[in-house]
């Protein structure tokens, strides 16, 4: 995964947004094409367009580039781009070079993330002569992993670099020798220690400074709720089965190899 960070306003914009007028035999086209600098990992853009849309065709929506075109079919069929507004903008520094209304032209609008780890927006009013379209556009660029991950037999087999000396799983909070306890615990079929194995890891992780991305922190909530009042052995007799833990283990135990998506990469 590619970590770098987006540069700041001074040296790189996140996004760049082209809105080019022209005119074919009479016919107005009012093209805009959306593109992003982002690292890996950010969001696409979000995007919501009210206004006179019957008189724009919009391919792309959602997407990291967008086209809107003036539909030549509408009444009354306008001339090319007429005037473009912004509206608010935040965490977002936004430009719009100088253009001649109503001529053949190409207007850029750049906009640059004042705080690149913060998400970005800003609104357009887009006019072609006597249509008009608002367009919202966001950008969710989250910062950088941090940290890395060890796997869960890492921390079984060195309980020096433990973080914590606890850790809660369900409601149920564990010593670290209980915990190690449970690590060394074969699983004999139980899917309630082999999903804590990854949960331990997980917490364990997290703990010593390990970025955590929505989709683990998610299966890290819905292990604790799953697990809710159980004991764990050997500390107690609790069970669950595989087929009701498989996939959150599987997903925690991709966030500990360092493979989560969005997540920090294994410790050397």
């Amino acid at each position: 995964m590619n970590k770098s960070k987006i540069l700041p306003i001074t040296t790189l914009g996140i996004v760049v947004l082209l809105l080019v007028a022209t005119m074919v035999h009479s016919e107005s086209t009012l093209g805009r094409t959306l593109t992003t600098a982002l690292q890996a990992g950010c969001d696409s853009f979000v995007t919501s367009i009210t206004g006179a849309t019957d008189a724009f065709v919009v391919t792309g929506s959602g997407t990291p580039t967008l086209g809107v075109t003036s539909n030549p079919l509408s009444t009354p069929n306008c001339l090319p781009l007429s005037s473009v507004v912004v509206g608010s903008a935040n965490n977002a520094l936004v430009t719009v070079s100088a253009f001649t209304p109503g001529v053949d032209t190409s207007v850029t609008i750049s906009a640059s993330a004042i705080n690149p780890n913060l998400p970005s927006s800003f609104v357009l009013s887009v006019s072609n002569g006597c249509h008009t379209i608002t367009i919202n556009a966001t950008v969710n660029c989250p910062a950088p992993p941090a940290g890395c991950t060890f796997t869960q037999g890492y921390w079984k087999n060195h309980p020096e670099n433990w973080p914590v000396s606890s850790l809660t799983l369900g409601t149920v909070t564990y010593t670290k020798a209980q915990l190690i306890a449970t690590l060394k615990t074969p699983v004999r079929g139980n899917g309630l220690i082999s999903l804590s194995y990854q949960l331990i890891a997980a917490k364990l992780n997290q703990a010593g400074g390990a970025s955590v991305p929505p989709d683990v922190a998610s299966a890290i909530a819905a292990a604790d709720a799953l697990i809710g009042g159980l004991v764990v052995p050997p500390v107690g007799s609790g069970f669950l089965s595989p087929a009701a833990t498989d996939s959150l283990t599987t997903t925690l135990d991709t966030y500990n190899n360092g493979l989560a998506a969005g997540g920090p990469s294994h410790c050397d």
